[in-house]
């Protein structure tokens, strides 16, 4: 402990900050969930942006424009966004557990965090898999591409469920259970 910092003072920082966290969390989630329950139609990238003469780049753009139509058209799209929203929520009632300094605070931050991490493990592998099913369509050279958005994909999913794990750790450090045993001084 820091020389002349009140501990209680620590404790509730740190709590609040793991709640904020879960917050944005469960936000941002809810948010791509539900504009993946709402959208209409795959996004149209702004071809007449690029130059004609750069035929790179209009390619690349018209794959992408391919790769956004198979991805929207998988049919795990719309129950995983569901299932992202539901997941989410768990999210946020676990932050308001912990801001309002339920005991069963940290039994809700563990479910949310559960139910995430397999939602993001199961996601990205609907994802992937929807890449490699779709790989035939695409001949050839974009072979590289295919790879590309395998990866990324993958990465993208680590670093989520990282993310999502480090929260969980830190919601567990003796801090914050002690912050949350605490009598509420009145």
């Amino acid at each position: 402990m820091l020389r002349g910092v009140n501990p209680v003072e620590q404790r509730a920082k740190a709590t609040f900050f793991v709640a904020f966290l879960l917050t944005m969390l469960g936000t941002c989630g809810v948010s791509r969930g539900a504009a993946g329950l709402m959208a209409g139609h795959p996004p149209e990238p702004p071809l007449d942006s690029i130059p004609k003469d750069a035929a790179d780049a209009q390619a690349l753009a018209q794959v992408l424009a391919q790769w956004q139509k198979v991805l929207y058209r998988d049919r795990a799209r719309r129950p995983l966004a569901a299932a992202n929203v539901v997941v989410s929520v768990l999210l946020i009632v676990a932050s308001g557990a912990l801001t309002l300094r339920r005991s069963s605070a940290l039994w809700w931050v563990r479910q949310a965090i559960v139910a995430n991490s397999l939602w993001i493990l199961i996601s990205g592998g609907a994802a992937v898999a929807a890449v490699v099913r779709a790989r035939a369509t695409f001949a050839g050279a974009l072979e590289t591409q295919v790879g590309h958005l395998i990866l990324v994909q993958t990465f993208g999913s680590i670093l989520n469920l990282a993310l999502h794990l480090v929260v969980d750790w830190r919601a567990r450090r003796p801090d914050i259970r002690a912050f949350l045993d605490e009598e509420v001084a009145g």
